[in-house]
């Protein structure tokens, strides 16, 4: 981690042991002089994480941390509220599933529920998924608003893994459409030649959709009867989630 980074963490953690501090307190805390405590301070300010009283010149907590905070225990909230619903579609499909949350234009898998099987696709926690061909990507991709979604779609790289990967905004484009037509996702072979996953949206109380509930299983499994049978589960534990989580499709 680099000093300066280490530098403004200190001085976060510090403030957040007072309701506000002088840029010559922070120094000391901190262990660096008051022009470079001062200068990690404007560069905290800048971007709301600290605020500062124009009469005093005090630094105090500003608003970012709250935005971080409720984006930790939204994460956190959904992940409770899914588990038992991916619990179920595991048992119930004997393929392990898997949850993904929108961060940087790529999807962040954040929960999973593997199964007792010899042959198990693990999608790990903290994996990053692409949001063109993953089919916890694609989905939260296609759910976005139209604005949002060209705007993403015209910033993301569009790597090739397979002779089946979308290549370019217009595939996906009308891979999303075809997402929100019939409800889910599918990766079929595109990161993987040996990998099927599928994905359901999954919307919070305000109707967007920034996490996915996605299932892996082995190509030469996820076919046919099977398939249409994890889509159909997907489906109604998809919507289970989201209607826990404040959404009602009505």
């Amino acid at each position: 981690m680099s000093k300066a980074l280490q530098k403004g963490i200190d001085a976060l953690s510090f403030l957040s042991t007072r309701v506000s501090a002088r840029v010559t307190d922070i120094a000391r805390a901190i262990g660096v002089n008051k022009s470079t405590a001062y200068r990690i301070m404007e560069t905290l300010k800048e971007s709301n994480f600290v605020e500062k009283n124009p009469d005093t010149h005090k630094y105090k907590i500003g608003p970012a941390i709250l935005n971080l905070s409720s984006h930790f225990y939204s994460s956190r909230l959904v992940i409770n509220v899914a588990r038992i619903n991916m619990k179920k579609l595991s048992e119930e499909t004997q393929e392990s599933t898997h949850l993904a949350v929108l961060s940087n234009n790529c999807a962040i898998i954040i929960e999973q529920m593997l199964v007792d099987s010899r042959v198990v696709v693990n999608a790990q926690i903290g994996k990053v998924e692409p949001l063109h061909c993953s089919s916890v990507g694609k989905c939260i991709l296609a759910y976005m608003e139209d604005d949002e979604r060209e705007k993403t779609m015209a910033e993301i790289s569009y790597d090739i893994y397979t002779e089946n990967t979308i290549r370019n905004a217009d595939m996906m484009r009308n891979e999303a459409a075809a997402i929100r037509k019939c409800g889910y996702a599918v990766d079929n072979r595109e990161v993987s030649n040996n990998v099927v996953c599928v994905a359901v949206p999954i919307f919070n109380g305000n109707g967007k959709c920034i996490y996915s509930l996605g299932i892996s299983g082995t190509a030469q499994r996820m076919k046919n009867e099977h398939l249409k049978t994890v889509i159909d589960k997907m489906i109604v534990a998809g919507r289970a989630i989201s209607y826990n989580l404040g959404y009602d499709s009505n």
